[in-house]
């Protein structure tokens, strides 16, 4: 407080203390004055702030539904709307604060009071008493001022004592208008008795705005309904397909305990069963120290055997689920849901009470168990109809409750009214019949049926029970009559044990839900409540509307739609579902005063795949290894709508690494089609089959397929693994090996939103297939007749897709009675795999000089499209072999003969083989390195007969004619299949050709005997040209002997006949070259590959063959022949009458030796002939010699017999 500072004022005021005096008691009162208002006021701006926000948040909640923190925690910009109504209130407060302590306090303290100032304030509020002189007096005491204005300085002392002394009678505490001050208290105390009121008579609310706008906590206001959305809980916008359907589940909160969960921005969250029994110790976990702060429940609404009562499940259940459940069991017509529970209940209570009623009876004596009672605790959850029982007949229900069924005491009642027969009743049966008279028969079930006719069941017990009928029963009922027993069985069956035990426990239930009412709608004066039971409505209301476009908002108007939502009997729950949403959509739901925040439904992509690269681990033996071959990534193509397929070989191990559109929170891998009851089906199907056809093993048959079946219909059993996580679009699977059939799956894609889609995957399995033969035949021999040496050259086309590892000949010998000897030889083609041996191929004429040197070298075989390399084989080993080590590859033809020989191909991949025989000229080699063909000697013929010499022994010697050779071609590729552990095994695939060869083999006699049939129909022809040549010279002789009377027109005739002549002889050398010969080298070819001896192919070869290809040749007999008949007939055209008989001569000389020459070739086929003939002959006579010698020797046995008969 300032002071006065001119030392004239301070003059007067030394000299006038009463002046002094007031003028300072005038300060002190204004001090005063000034702190007290700045007080009063703040206190008033306070209370008055906190009533002004309290009114204008609560009304806004109250009359409009408007919590602005509930409200302004959604949308965009979360929290900004919280900040700006928190803001502008504090921003008042603020003001207010400022304006008070800068203006109406620290001002009015700093600004200094000159004694000017405070005589004022005197003169003002005492004008009467003071007139004026004390503002005269002190503005005027300045002597040097008087002396310089030459007023009387006197006069101003003079009236300086006046003022003093009506200061006297001056209350200065009057100056001030202490009235206001009284009125801000009492203003003040008012707004403050109203705070403190509705602190205490609404100490929840009051708090509630405390914590929203003092602390700035988010806490919403108390409501009388809280709606939550669990499917919205965690995210206030989800999404759906264009098209979908959204379910909302809404959930209405009954009991509820405080929290300080921040997931709980309400600060309310739904009561649990612990929460009823806290745990009053434990204070270092924060739940159980807002459990201990829970004044309402305690102390607890129940015992503590609530705890063990219940059954498990049931304690982790909130209190509304158990309370929706116990109106469910509650009400008069029962679901099926709420008879479940009661059993649930009633088990659980046996449970509880059945070990401890045990443990009390196991130690009482035999006394006190007939007299124990049930304590209070026991009878608590019992029935009212059990509590007049002892305690042994309430241990007895109990295991009776829990151990029968109503199905059970169904089955004891028909069994008491339709007793069946028991093991006594057939031995009566069997007693009675051996006896001589016929007693009546008076069984047990009998005597039974006839207690409940005439009415004896009352006294008579049940006489058809047995053992396990009566066990579980009380043992109170083991002496009761029949008709007692139906009644009591009756009674339980109707009033099921469970059920009534679980009635029981409903009522206890009924009880505490009745007590925590209680206790919820006790006074909370003064005291937050901790605990509250919410009110539930029947009906809701949801409101939707759909979102426009800022474009369309300009256009059209949104349309909000309300639509009412009941309430799920039995539960505390309401559903609705949003069918076909095709825009975007908000909506929220009304209760009373509660309304939850928008929450929106947008209209999102399916999640889909949008990248898949996959990996196979394919067998060895489709890339040329022997090993797994690993191929990729392969690039799977998507564009073909909901379903990708591919192909990949049988065995692969296939890797798939999918990228989706959008991050995934769930994935699913499933079979197409895949039905739970195809599980039962294969059961049965599987039992089925081993009834009809019985094995030993059956059971553990079935037992092991409905284990495996049961593995293939609740796994997945085709992925081997699966790598994902959730939230990622990234995800991996390891199949497991490719089986024959189609692997189907489905994709089953649940992304964050909840959005599910689904892909199907076909994997098309290419079949490792069989080898196919395009064709296959046999060349130059026929089958009619074969000799057993013959070679037997073949032709075909042999494919597979991956590779062939062998192609072989099946050789069957079938006997002349049928029967076949021993079973087939297998001889691989020669072109693919040598089989033939070291003293065949010394034998063989190849007609190149080469010798052995053309069968040990590789060789590249061609064949098939584009005549491509498809292999490259050593032909032969035997030789190659031979030549470097001798020893070691004799050594297994001592063991297991020539077919030791053989090698097992090693080839790269053939995946087609063409084996041929080509037709060359009559003049090429009848084979060649290209040729394939089997050699019928590799063919063991060994049979075993009785040694003629030595009875009792067998000898084995080949194999006489006739007999048939049935010539099979197989195929082998190389099959690899999938064994343990991932092992490669060898399964390849064996294809038969579907034609089979068969050749009868003959003796060489026999076959030159069928090919004389040939050569006489060829000689038949010989016959004619020769005849045709015959007239032509007799012709030409004719024409000589007329040629002396020649003249012109003769001449042009005899011209004419010679050029005739030329043409037929031109015609008969054509037919000889072109089917006589070819017929002939045809027989000679087939005899070279029937292998007859030698003499026989060189007696054809020598003695007609080659002369009929000399007579043909250029330059020989035939052709000159034609050029002397064409000389002839040209000089007759020439020269006419002057042709002599002379002239004729060359040309008759030259068909004479023609003739000559041809006519001696004919009688070569005619000893041909005649020489198969006498073979004929002589086999005749040799079979007929055969049949004698049989004959005879049947004539000798017999009459041998006859001679030894007495």
């Amino acid at each position: 407080m300032a002071t006065l500072q001119t030392s004239p004022q301070r003059t007067l005021l030394a000299e006038q203390p009463t002046i002094r005096r007031s003028l300072q008691q005038l300060r002190r009162g204004i001090l005063v004055y000034v702190c007290s208002e700045f007080v009063l006021l703040a206190l008033l701006a306070m209370a008055g702030w906190f009533l002004a926000v309290f009114l204008v948040d609560y009304g806004l909640f109250l009359l409009a539904g408007v919590d602005y923190v509930r409200d302004g925690s959604e949308g965009a910009r979360a929290g900004v709307g919280v900040f700006l109504f928190r803001a502008s209130w504090w921003t008042v407060l603020c003001a207010t604060a400022v304006y008070l302590v800068a203006q109406r306090f620290l001002y009015r303290l700093l600004v200094p009071f000159r004694p000017e100032a405070l005589a004022l304030i005197l003169e003002r509020r005492f004008p009467q008493v003071l007139e004026e002189r004390l503002v005269t007096a002190v503005e005027l005491a300045d002597p040097q001022t008087a002396e310089r204005y030459g007023y009387s300085y006197r006069l101003v002392q003079y009236t300086a004592q006046s003022a003093e002394e009506r200061l006297h009678h001056i209350p200065v505490r009057r100056v001030f208008n202490w009235a206001r001050l009284r009125r801000l208290f009492l203003g003040g105390l008012g707004l403050w008795a109203s705070v403190a009121a509705l602190a205490y008579f609404a100490t929840e609310w009051t708090a509630t705005c405390w914590e929203r706008n003092v602390v700035w906590k988010n806490r919403h206001w108390p409501l009388r309904v809280m709606l939550m959305l669990p499917d919205f809980a965690q995210q206030p916008r989800r999404g759906v397909p264009s098209g979908g359907e959204m379910p909302v589940r809404v959930f209405a909160w009954v009991n509820v305990v405080r929290t300080e969960d921040p997931s709980y921005p309400s600060g309310w969250r739904p009561a649990t069963w612990a929460d009823l029994f806290p745990d009053l110790e434990n204070t270092s976990d924060p739940v159980a120290r807002e459990r201990q702060q829970i004044w309402e429940l305690q102390p607890p609404v129940g015992p503590h055997t609530w705890l063990h009562i219940l059954p498990d499940s049931w304690r982790l259940l909130t209190l509304d689920e158990v309370e929706a459940r116990h109106k469910a069991m509650s009400a008069q017509q029962l679901r099926s849901e709420a008879i479940e529970n009661l059993g649930e209940l009633g088990r659980a209570v046996v449970d509880y009470l059945l070990p401890r009623i045990a443990d009390r009876l196991a130690q009482a004596s035999e006394t006190e168990r007939s007299l124990a009672q049930p304590d209070e605790e026991t009878l608590r959850w019992l029935p009212k109809s059990w509590h007049d029982w002892s305690l042994v007949e309430i241990h007895d229900h109990l295991r009776f409750a829990r151990r029968l069924t109503s199905d059970e005491v169904q089955r004891r009642l028909h069994s008491l009214r339709r007793p069946a027969g028991v093991p006594e009743d057939t031995a009566l049966c069997l007693m009675s019949g051996w006896s001589p008279l016929a007693p009546p028969l008076l069984t047990t079930s009998t005597i039974q049926q006839i207690a409940w006719t005439n009415g004896w069941a009352e006294q008579l017990p049940p006489l058809t029970w047995s053992s396990s009928d009566w066990r579980d029963l009380p043992a109170s009922w083991h002496n009761l009559a029949a008709a007692e027993l139906e009644r009591r069985l009756t009674q339980a069956s109707e009033h099921y044990s469970l059920l009534a035990l679980g009635r029981a426990v409903n009522a206890q239930l009924g009880e505490l839900f009745k007590e925590l009412e209680r206790r919820a709608d006790q006074r909370h004066w003064g005291r937050r409540i901790y605990y509250r039971r919410l009110h539930v409505y029947d009906q809701i209301t949801l409101e939707y509307e759909e979102l426009l476009t800022e474009e369309e908002r300009r256009r059209i108007r949104a349309q909000v739609e309300r639509l009412p939502v009941n309430r799920t009997p039995g539960s505390f729950e309401y559903r609705y579902e949003f069918r076909r949403i095709e825009r975007p959509r908000r909506f929220r739901v009304f209760a009373g005063d509660a309304v939850t925040p928008w929450y929106h439904i947008d209209v999102r992509p399916l999640p889909t795949l949008r990248e898949l690269l996959r990996w196979h681990r394919e067998p060895g033996y489709l890339h040329n290894s022997s090993d797994w071959v690993e191929r990729g990534p392969i690039v799977t193509a998507l564009e073909g709508g909901q379903e990708i397929r591919f192909d990949a070989p049988i065995g692969s191990q296939i890797r798939l690494l999918a990228r989706t559109t959008k991050p995934l929170q769930a994935l699913e891998i499933a079979l197409q089609d895949q039905r739970e009851t195809d599980f039962y089906a294969a059961l049965a199907s599987q039992a089925l089959l081993h009834g009809i056809f019985g094995h030993p093993a059956s059971p553990f048959a079935l037992s092991a397929n409905a284990h495996t079946l049961h593995f293939y219909e609740t796994r997945n059993p085709f992925v081997q693994q699966l790598h994902f996580s959730a939230g990622s679009d990234e995800f991996r699977v390891w199949l497991r090996p490719l089986r024959a059939e189609e692997l189907r799956l489905v994709l089953r894609f649940t992304d964050n939103e909840g959005i599910r889609n689904s892909r199907r995957l076909t994997i098309v399995p290419q079949p490792d297939n069989e080898p196919e033969f395009q064709y296959a035949n046999f060349e130059i021999v026929r089958r009619e007749a074969i000799t057993p040496r013959a070679i037997i050259p073949f032709s075909g086309l042999v494919r597979d897709d991956n590779g062939l590892t062998e192609v072989y000949y099946e050789v069957t010998v079938i006997q002349s009675d049928g029967k076949p000897l021993d079973g087939p030889t297998r001889i691989p083609l020669r072109t693919l795999n040598s089989a033939i041996t070291l003293d065949s191929l010394e034998h063989l004429d190849l007609g190149t000089g080469e010798g052995l040197t053309r069968w040990t070298q590789p060789r590249t075989v061609r064949g098939g499209i584009g005549n491509r390399s498809v292999a490259r084989i050593l032909p032969l080993r035997t030789v190659g072999s031979v030549l470097a080590s001798p020893a070691t590859a004799l050594a297994p033809l001592l063991l297991a003969g020539p077919l030791a020989l053989l090698q097992p191909p090693v080839l790269e991949p053939v995946v087609e083989h063409e084996f041929r025989y080509e037709m060359r000229p009559l003049g090429a080699p009848f084979l060649t390195a290209q040729d394939e063909f089997l050699l019928t000697e590799l063919v063991p013929r060994n049979v075993t007969v009785p040694d003629p010499n030595k009875p009792g022994k067998t000898i084995t010697k080949p194999l006489e004619p006739p007999y048939r050779l049935v010539v099979r071609l197989v195929a082998v590729d190389n099959r690899m299949t999938v064994g343990t552990n991932d092992q490669l095994d060898r399964e390849p695939q064996r294809t038969v050709y579907h034609a089979a060869f068969e050749f009868n083999v003959v003796t060489e006699n026999d076959l030159l005997i069928e090919e004389s049939r040939r050569e006489e129909e060829i000689r038949e022809r010989c016959d004619n040209i020769l005849a045709k040549l015959t007239r032509i010279r007799d012709d030409l002789v004719k024409m000589r002997n007329e040629a002396e009377q020649l003249d012109e027109d003769r001449a042009l005739r005899f011209a004419r006949d010679c050029e005739d002549a030329q043409r037929n002889v031109s015609d008969c050398r054509d037919l000889v070259q072109r089917e006589i010969i070819r017929d002939l080298r045809l027989i000679y070819r087939e005899l070279w590959f029937n292998r007859v001896p030698q003499k026989e192919l060189d007696r054809l070869d020598e003695k007609i063959c080659r002369p009929l290809e000399q007579l043909v040749r250029d330059g020989d007999q035939f052709d000159l022949t034609q050029e002397s008949i064409a000389l002839l007939a040209q000089r007759l055209r020439n020269e006419r009458q002057r042709v002599s008989p002379a002239n004729f001569d060359p040309a008759v000389v030259q068909i004479n030796l023609l003739i000559e020459r041809f006519h001696k070739i004919i009688q070569e086929i005619k000893g041909l002939i005649e020489y198969a003939k006498a073979l004929e002959i002589l086999r005749d006579l040799i079979k007929a010699q055969e049949r004698i010698n049989e004959l005879l020797k049947q004539t000798y046995e017999k009459r041998k017999r006859e001679e030894l008969q007495p």
